[in-house]
């Protein structure tokens, strides 16, 4: 299924320009995903996974994190995770304008998915699914002593899904951004 991807614009908190990206399907879209990426990345580092969702059916909306990409603001600092949770929140809002009657999934990855799950608890009506990814659990071994519980629940990475963060960096195609 073909998909149409566009570059936009909007005046994120303290009037920080935003840059995001649109996937559409080539038909009308069963629900919007609105996607915040981890720290050190930007949106169009997904543009595999929005046109996996643009085949099937899925509209997905994605943002350049202020300090990140091609959005304005110093790299990497911000005042109050507010800024980006108010950045992400204009985006939902765009998104579900865009396509009224239609779920919407907040998906977020590493500190995406903090950000994500910020805003869930901040407004928990302005979505449908939210979908959080990060560390595997093994892996954060030496945090362990920090969290009062663990997780109830835990998804294992499919076989043949690794792709190390600090190899996909180094990429010249990525390093463009």
């Amino acid at each position: 299924m073909p998909t149409t991807r566009t570059e936009r614009t909007f005046d994120g908190v303290g009037g920080v320009r935003i840059v995001y990206d649109a996937w559409m399907p080539d038909t009308a879209p069963r629900a919007v995903v609105v996607l915040s990426h981890g720290l050190g990345e930007h949106a169009r580092r997904y543009d595999h996974v929005a046109e996996r969702f643009a085949s099937d059916g899925l509209a997905t909306y994605a943002l350049d994190h202020r300090g990140h990409g091609r959005s304005g603001g110093k790299r990497v600092r911000l005042k109050d995770i507010s800024e980006y949770t108010g950045d992400f929140d204009t985006l939902v809002g765009l998104a579900t304008k865009d396509h009224p009657g239609c779920k919407c999934i907040v998906l977020g990855h590493s500190m995406g998915g903090a950000i994500v799950f910020a805003y869930g608890v901040e407004r928990p009506d302005n979505y449908d699914l939210m979908v959080l990814s990060g560390r595997p659990w093994p892996r954060m071994r030496p945090c362990r002593r920090y969290w009062h519980s663990p997780p109830r629940f835990w998804v294992r990475s499919p076989q043949g899904c690794r792709c190390r963060s600090s190899t996909s960096r180094r990429s010249p195609a990525i390093r463009l951004w």
